[in-house]
């Protein structure tokens, strides 16, 4: 939805790199070359609830296999996207009631803090929305706001034409 407001504005070439159940290192092995080859310059980097699932999770392997994949990107000039993961997961069904995941997923929310820190990314955290996960339509608003904030130009655009 984001690549089609910016495409309104911009001429754009888009790149849809992701896999469903991608873990980091897969991010880091296989999408990171995918993305790389385009020469982008805006990337959003979403990565890590496959690793925080997966019941002998490093965080350390997590945290560095970020970083690695920011850093590739940045050097490059790509302008990244990141959003924390826990705002509305609690409640769901199914893996995200534990404690435990919910911690993991603190941790991996500290994670994209330490990118938004070290490498300037454009970060969004949705917040608490009342156990509510926003809507794809929402996020892809909120980064539209973030970077026309960033000086972006974009056109005033429906985003429920866009879903």
């Amino acid at each position: 939805m984001l690549a089609r407001v910016i495409g309104a504005a911009h001429d754009l070439s888009w790149c849809d790199a992701r896999s469903a159940g991608a873990t980091t290192y897969d991010v880091r092995r296989v999408q990171l070359r995918a993305a790389v080859a385009q020469r982008p310059h805006l990337v959003c980097l979403a990565a890590g609830l496959a690793d925080v699932r997966d019941p002998q999770w490093d965080l350390a392997a997590t945290r560095a296999h970020l970083l690695h994949c920011a850093r590739v990107l940045s050097h490059r000039g790509a302008v990244l996207l990141t959003t924390r993961q826990g705002a509305g997961r609690r409640g769901q069904a199914g893996s995200w009631r534990s404690a435990s995941r919910r911690l993991r997923i603190r941790q991996l929310d500290g994670l994209y803090d330490e990118l938004h820190e070290r490498f300037g990314t454009i970060h969004l955290d949705p917040g608490d929305t009342g156990g509510a996960r926003p809507s794809a339509a929402e996020l892809t608003g909120r980064f539209v706001h973030e970077l026309t904030r960033h000086g972006l130009e974009l056109p005033a655009v429906s985003l429920a034409r866009h879903s």
